[in-house]
């Protein structure tokens, strides 16, 4: 019986463990990107004027909301200026923008949510 399930079984390819691999360092670049944008967010939130944070959370909260994808959202002028300029200098390799903003927002918004309802 072990036989037959062993024949129908894919035969795994040198091929097919380099593409598993791959995708497998694929998700864990995203996700370390999305984490050190959550950190640079919820710093610059930090240091943030109370307008600029609290328009940064609401603007994100929205989107959130939308469940639009990130890479997609055209941000308002003031943000995308905010973020530019936590984007400045090398990133190093494998940097995926789109990851980090992703980040950056949830960091604003966990800082936020601690903060607002003490204002």
């Amino acid at each position: 019986m072990n036989e037959k399930i062993a024949k129908t079984k894919k035969r795994e390819t040198p091929m097919d463990k380099v593409v598993e691999r791959l995708r497998r360092e694929r998700d864990e670049s995203h996700a370390d990107w999305v984490r050190v944008g959550h950190q640079e967010g919820r710093a610059w939130a930090q240091r943030a004027h109370y307008a600029e944070l609290r328009d940064m959370a609401l603007t994100a909260e929205e989107l959130q909301d939308k469940c639009v994808p990130w890479d997609s959202v055209a941000l308002p002028e003031d943000m995308e200026d905010i973020l530019k300029e936590c984007l400045r200098g090398d990133r190093g390799p494998g940097f995926d923008g789109c990851a980090f903003a992703q980040g950056f927002h949830d960091g604003v918004l966990a800082f936020w949510a601690e903060v607002s309802e003490q204002l």
